[in-house]
């Protein structure tokens, strides 16, 4: 099982946002079942067209450190079309606007504040 790149909630926040991203929450996933999930997203669900999942990242500073649950962002080509009402509907197995994901879930993860030198 090869584990998915990390990337920090601050860097999901500073550098991701709806035109470029979602968020998957609490699934266990690894290189090996992207593309099972990949084609789940473009293919069975048409939430984003074939071709548009560039990427998927494993969100790693929560608070809960070993025990947390897996948030995954999911790197979309620019300015990609989201099926909203499909994205609505996956709501209930974890799927999040990024946003959504930032405003909502901030409080579990460790926030490294940018300083003004």
């Amino acid at each position: 099982m090869t584990p998915l790149k990390k990337i920090l909630y601050t860097e999901v926040k500073k550098n991701y946002n709806d035109t470029n991203s979602l968020i998957f929450m609490g699934l266990i996933l690894d290189q090996e079942t992207c593309s099972q999930v990949t084609s789940f997203f473009e293919k069975e669900e048409k939430l984003v067209p074939e071709g548009s999942i560039v990427d998927y990242y494993d969100i790693t500073d929560n608070v809960a450190g070993k025990n947390r649950r897996q948030d995954v962002l999911i790197v979309l080509k620019k300015d990609t079309p989201v099926n909203a009402m499909k994205r609505l509907n996956l709501s209930n197995i974890g799927v999040k606007w990024t946003s959504d994901f930032i405003s909502n879930y901030r409080g579990d993860y460790y926030i490294i504040e940018e300083t003004e030198e």
